[in-house]
């Protein structure tokens, strides 16, 4: 690595590697478009002295020898990547099973990030959060946002995990009808340890 000058990547990715920089002050940091594309740009254009922070899939896609890994400062920290689509799309089947999990794991396979609107009454979200545990699904997150057009009444933004697809589906139609307007922002494979 002593010829290595530069590394760039992603200003967060650079971020989150911090320490590794700390303990190799010759390495200068430069803020790029994306992790990958600068991966790719290494072998097209064939530069020596420069770096990437990417993936293993990145080196390995674009034939670069991995230097270093795990050289985040926090090592529990990690970027997931999310696909946006204008439209609903069905998550892989491996995603939905869970294949390949520990069992443990697979309890907490998918999470899904939504938006609960309802009224401001006494024990509301008490009552919604012991449905959601009641019904096997994880709360991992949970925000509240009041509803400027609706005083007095308040959003919470949710991630909950959970094993089966179906137990979603269920879960959903319970919230919307004994607690509130759902929106569902979407439903990913949850980073498990």
């Amino acid at each position: 690595m002593q010829h290595i000058r530069e590394v760039r990547s992603h200003p967060m990715a650079l971020l989150q590697c911090q320490a590794f920089f700390a303990q190799h002050p010759h390495l200068r940091p430069q803020a790029d478009t994306d992790t990958a594309t600068v991966a790719k740009r290494i072998r097209q254009q064939q530069l020596r002295g420069v770096a990437a922070i990417a993936s293993e899939v990145a080196a390995s896609i674009y034939d670069l020898q991995i230097l270093a890994s795990h050289i985040q400062t926090v090592k529990e920290n990690y970027t997931r990547f999310v696909i946006v689509s204008a439209r609903s799309r069905t998550l892989p089947k491996a995603w939905q099973l869970g294949l390949g999990l520990h069992p443990q794991q697979q309890k907490r396979a998918l999470k899904t990030s939504l938006k609960v609107a309802m009224p401001n009454s006494p024990g509301i979200l008490a009552r919604l959060l012991s449905h959601i545990a009641d019904a096997g699904a994880d709360l991992s997150k949970i925000q509240s946002v009041p509803l400027i057009q609706k005083p007095w009444e308040y959003a919470f933004f949710m991630d909950l995990c959970y094993g089966e697809p179906s137990l979603w589906e269920q879960l959903k139609a319970d919230i919307e009808a004994h607690f509130g307007e759902v929106t569902v922002f979407g439903t990913y494979q949850n980073r498990l340890a």
